[in-house]
């Protein structure tokens, strides 16, 4: 089995906690400091280099007061480039992947059936500058409130750590018989949202779109093959989603003006209306790159500017860039079209 260098970067008095730090298992690790900055240099052996990480990570995080601030950069590219990446082409992404399948595994123990990938990661579409990573966990069954808790616990630790994807993960928890197929009197289950808690949540039938892509796009990080788990998802369930998602968040986004200056929030809307009008057109959920670049032609191309705009923005703290009066104008009209597509056919649940 190969043998992987890289270095952590540790937030906590690790010289306090050395004996800890070995009994979690870094007992491979030299620890150091450098101007108050705590550091621990890894030759860790294990099948990838992710995996490499993650574990290193798992058993950092597992004694109290120490946090990981980061994986430094250099000795990643380095170590990646010897390696096939899976499950995305992005290192710093599957080492999230791989420490939250560890940490889950651990927590869940045999309850624990499969995590797959979802949204932007799933579809080919993910952008390190403007997507979150979004993942999906099936359990053998519902989850005791214990489990609940563990889960919550652990990604509040994850969210408050010094990741730069910290607060930047989706996910869903789901028992094996309820992601069979789509059933609205069974559909509740924990779910994170970007930079929320874990919370139990009740999914209306929009939520089909995840089990469309974790079937037909989905790649697993453990468990077996989603087609084995989810029955086929049909156009009309697609289509009916959409306009569950209309009644549920369209209706209110077009009376709340002032959501829609914030550019972040504006350019969400934008490409997913652009992701539903395609459904509702095609019977089929794509990226929502192919989807916007499908859009730009609807209504005679009204609306291309506005989408083109949305396509090109990028997540950026440093700026301070939110849409005028034009451009929200512009999306109220969008919301509205996509409305009255959904109002034209018999979609309702």
């Amino acid at each position: 089995m190969p043998e992987y260098s890289f270095t952590v970067v540790i937030d906590g008095d690790v010289d306090a906690l050395l004996d800890d730090l070995f009994d979690a298992g870094c007992e491979d690790a030299t620890f150091g400091a450098v101007d108050g900055v705590h550091y621990a240099d890894f030759d860790r052996t294990a099948p990838t280099f992710s995996q490499a990480v993650a574990s290193a990570l798992t058993a950092i995080e597992s004694v109290d007061a120490l946090r990981v601030i980061r994986v430094e950069p250099d000795d990643l590219v380095a170590a990646a480039e010897d390696e096939p990446l899976h499950p995305t082409p992005h290192v710093d992404v599957n080492a999230v992947l791989h420490d939250f399948q560890s940490r889950i595994q651990t927590i869940l123990g045999h309850r624990f059936l499969g995590m797959y990938l979802d949204g932007s990661l799933a579809l080919g579409d993910f952008d390190p500058r403007s997507s979150d990573i979004d993942f999906v966990v099936v359990t053998d069954a519902a989850l005791p409130g214990d489990l609940f808790v563990a889960l919550r616990d652990m990604h509040a630790r994850f969210d408050a750590g010094g990741s730069p994807w910290a607060t930047e993960v989706e996910a869903i928890y789901i028992p094996r018989e309820a992601i069979r197929r789509f059933d609205p009197a069974r559909a509740h289950w924990p779910r994170i949202e970007r930079g929320e808690t874990l919370v139990m949540e009740h999914g209306d039938s929009g939520w089909v779109v995840h089990w469309y892509i974790v079937r037909e796009h989905g790649m697993a990080l453990a468990g077996p093959d989603p087609r084995t788990l989810i029955d086929p998802v049909t156009t009309y369930d697609l289509r009916r989603a959409m306009a569950a998602i209309a009644d549920s968040w369209l209706e209110p986004a077009r009376h709340d003006r002032g959501a829609l200056g914030r550019r972040g929030t504006q350019t969400y809307m934008v490409k997913t209306l652009c992701r539903m009008l395609y459904t509702l057109d095609a019977g089929a959920v794509v990226s929502k790159p192919a989807a916007a670049c499908w859009a730009r032609t609807i209504a005679g191309g009204r609306w291309a500017t506005l989408i083109e705009r949305a396509s090109a923005w990028r997540k950026d703290p440093t700026r301070q860039d939110t849409p005028g009066d034009d451009e929200i104008n512009s999306t109220l009209a969008l919301i509205e079209y996509t409305l009255e597509r959904c109002r034209q056919n018999d979609y309702k649940p």
